[in-house]
């Protein structure tokens, strides 16, 4: 997370999201600046924000598990 305008912007990527794909909200885990962890539920849809479907575990194809994206997303 950088601090950016009275917020913050997310880089970076989640490996494994599972039910990512079906979701309107999802929750992130984040470190702050000053090292402090914290939550965040950002919408899908949320500019900046790509869901991938690359998951192929073998018996869990529907579980709507993928890698998700954040760049520059507003938190």
């Amino acid at each position: 997370m950088i601090p950016d305008d009275g917020g913050y912007r997310l880089n970076g990527k989640k490996y494994y999201s599972t039910g990512s794909l079906y979701a309107d909200l999802i929750f992130v885990r984040l470190l702050s600046p000053d090292d402090t962890v914290v939550t965040a539920l950002l919408p899908t849809k949320r500019q900046g924000i790509e869901l991938v479907d690359d998951w192929d575990g073998f018996g869990q194809r529907l579980t709507g598990t993928g890698t998700t994206t954040f760049t520059n997303v507003r938190v």
